[in-house]
């Protein structure tokens, strides 16, 4: 599994995600972005999801620290993966639970999802 967090230019947040995600993975995603945030009051993110394989069995998922973990400091979330991806992914970020709009948009849309992001 690869996580690579960047701070873009464009005033968001890439992360690549491949293969299988574990919760220590996730962890040190959100803790790149405390870091960033650090610095920011509020800040967008795009996620990428290739390769994606899911989420490793048998970690402590019901932990759902990271969905409150910034807050209303994440206006916008945009996720670009499969299809199949979609619903889960949506679900484990908290989309309709949380004041982020959250959209997930398939690769073929991927200059949607950032045209989205950036409005």
């Amino acid at each position: 599994m690869t996580a690579i967090l960047k701070d873009s230019q464009d005033d968001y947040i890439l992360v690549h995600v491949s293969g299988w995600i574990t919760k220590t993975e996730l962890d040190a995603i959100n803790q790149q972005v405390a870091k960033i945030m650090e610095t920011e009051t509020a800040i967008r993110m795009l996620i990428h999801l290739v390769d994606f394989k899911g989420w490793v069995k048998g970690d402590d998922w019901g932990d759902t620290t990271h969905l409150a973990a910034f807050g209303n400091r994440i206006p916008k979330m945009a996720i670009v993966g499969k299809e199949q991806w979609k619903e889960d992914s949506l679900l484990f970020m908290g989309a309709g639970y949380r004041s982020t709009e959250i959209q997930y948009f398939i690769p073929e849309n991927e200059s949607s999802a950032l045209l989205w992001l950036l409005e």
